[in-house]
């Protein structure tokens, strides 16, 4: 089975990804953008960006119980792995295909991700660091990304040295061990 129809309703979203869970069938970057489009305080969080929590532990103090077993139960799939690649020559997140909600949760996930990673005694550093957000193509209004404008606000609070890649400016780049300096600091 590859692939799985689902209706999604108010009452039974929050207990759409257990139920697949429970199925052994793992959740779909389509099925992480549908469930948590639909978490309203996540939604609503991300108006503005200036003050929307920057860690998932915050995220969850926020949240009322049902959302909380939600977004855990997200976290805990394997999207954001699937959307990594690590390797001496590149650390890349891709978000492409990823709705504002979802890519807002697998960038506080990557971010601690990468601080888990760096900690590590035998831990490969990557020459350089990517997190590709897309310039806006398939956004509603071409060429303003509203995951871009994310991430960006993102890197400019937490003080990351990632920066807009001048020769791709949907992608953010700095090198690995500046990243890795950073994260430890």
């Amino acid at each position: 089975m590859n692939e799985v129809c689902v209706v999604v309703t108010r009452t039974s979203t929050l207990v759409y990804p257990l139920r697949l869970k429970d199925f052994n069938v793992p959740l779909s970057l389509r099925t992480y953008n549908t469930v948590l489009n639909s978490c309203p305080t996540v939604t609503s969080m991300l108006k503005d960006l200036n003050s929307c929590p920057l860690s998932v532990s915050e995220v969850l103090t926020f949240l009322n119980e049902d959302e909380v077993v939600l977004v855990r139960a997200l976290t805990q799939s394997s999207v954001l792995h699937e959307a990594m690649e690590w390797s001496s020559l590149e650390g890349k997140l891709d978000l492409h295909g990823m709705h504002l909600s979802s890519a807002y949760l697998i960038m506080m996930q990557w971010m601690d991700e990468i601080k888990v990673r760096f900690s590590g005694e035998k831990c490969v550093v990557p020459a350089e660091i990517v997190v590709v957000s897309g310039s806006g193509k398939h956004s509603s209004v071409r060429g303003e990304s509203p995951v871009k404008a994310l991430v960006k606000k993102m890197m400019v609070r937490t003080g990351s040295p990632m920066r807009i890649d001048r020769k791709n400016v949907g992608c953010f780049i700095a090198k690995g061990k500046t990243v890795k300096e950073w994260f430890c600091q």
